[in-house]
């Protein structure tokens, strides 16, 4: 049955939000489709987006649910690595038009949401605007029920939005284990790192917005100019896709990761480049980093890379690596690496570009001030 397309009237007139996001929220790889379209309070918590897709979907909410982009999760914190939904608000994802990320209900039959972002402006909210397709069964032995617009929007109407700002936690100050002065002066280190400076780079060149696949990965005509943006050596002449370089995979998904690189219809720059001026906010960008690069679960997307190696192969010996060097009370020298010592140097290099080792005139390596930082609180 076609849905109703045009918000009732008696809905319209709700008062205005200073900002709202209007969403496209589809469910992938359902046919035929089934689709809502949505407009909600952009300083809302993303706990309101998800009542919100409740209802436009007609869910009954009896499920844990997580919303999901390249940074990270936010849901319901009973899942494990997942931030509450309640202390972020929708912008933390609806960053821009263009911009796409995924709301999965029910861990079990798995109802996966794909949202993008269709525009950012004034407008009414919650409230849905235009539906495809039915209300999908739930349950087994229930049936789909048609879409009705009317009741839909009379149950967001009933949303008390005072009831969805966001409430970020705030940690007691003795919580975090720095002092001014040594976040200052650790804030500038990381600010000064090679690594950070290339992804600034690399979100600065991306800033007018760069092509960009539906994957989002770069388009291959674009592909040179981040190289040279990360200063790494031009990619080869005869190369496939972005996706099948492997180090400068390593970088983008980091860079994506980490926030410097935001992906929607193009890429462009990511929320890491404004962190990065608030000295606590740097450090722990920095952290966030070090541990995607070194101890990330996608462990073949990474920084470390070796010409003899996968990225895969990389991380792993820079991993023993960074073992090696924190169980040390005398620094490392290049006659103590054994037969793989050309190897392990390059990585040893990669890990003071990071910010974790340093090395001193001697080319003998150590962890740095940033290093034990970061592995005194993993």
């Amino acid at each position: 049955m076609p849905a109703n397309t045009e918000p009732s009237s008696q809905y319209q007139d709700r008062t205005k939000s200073a900002q709202t996001v209007r969403l496209t929220v589809e469910l992938h790889r359902v046919r035929p489709t089934v689709r809502r379209v949505v407009e909600v309070p952009a300083e809302a918590s993303l706990h309101l987006l998800h009542w919100v897709i409740q209802i436009a979907f007609d869910w009954d909410s009896d499920h844990l649910y997580f919303f999901e982009n390249r940074r990270g999760r936010w849901g319901d914190p009973m899942l494990d690595d997942v931030t509450d939904d309640e202390t972020a608000p929708i912008t933390a994802l609806a960053s821009r038009p263009g911009a796409k990320f995924a709301y999965v209900y029910d861990m079990g039959t798995w109802w996966d949401h794909r949202i993008s972002v269709d525009a950012i402006g004034e407008g009414t909210g919650p409230v849905c605007l235009s539906a495809t397709g039915p209300n999908l069964p739930e349950y087994d032995g229930s049936e789909a029920r048609p879409f009705d617009l009317d009741e839909v929007n009379k149950h967001l109407a009933e949303l008390d939005l005072a009831e969805f700002i966001p409430t970020a936690p705030t940690e007691p100050e003795d919580e975090w284990p720095l002092t001014e002065a040594e976040s200052a002066r650790l804030a500038a280190a990381v600010r000064s790192t090679p690594v950070i400076t290339a992804l600034v780079a690399l979100a600065q060149w991306a800033a007018p917005g760069r092509a960009a696949t539906p994957a989002g990965y770069l388009k291959r005509h674009e592909v040179p100019g981040a190289h040279e943006a990360l200063g790494l050596p031009a990619p080869r002449p005869d190369f496939h896709s972005a996706r099948n370089l492997a180090r400068f995979d390593g970088w983008w998904q980091i860079a994506l990761k980490t926030g410097f690189i935001d992906v929607g219809t193009t890429a462009t720059t990511g929320p890491a480049i404004e962190a990065l001026a608030d000295d606590r906010e740097a450090i722990e960008l920095w952290r966030d980093l070090a541990e995607h690069s070194i101890f990330g679960w996608r462990i073949e997307h990474g920084l470390f890379h070796h010409d003899e190696l996968d990225n895969r192969g990389a991380k792993l010996i820079a991993r023993t690596l960074v073992d090696q060097l924190r169980t040390r009370t005398d620094p490392l020298h290049p006659k103590d690496l054994g037969d793989h010592r050309d190897l392990s140097r390059v990585l040893l290099d990669q890990l003071c570009d990071l910010g974790i080792a340093e090395h001193d005139t001697e080319g003998r390596y150590q962890v740095s001030e940033l290093g034990a930082f970061a592995l005194a609180q993993s």
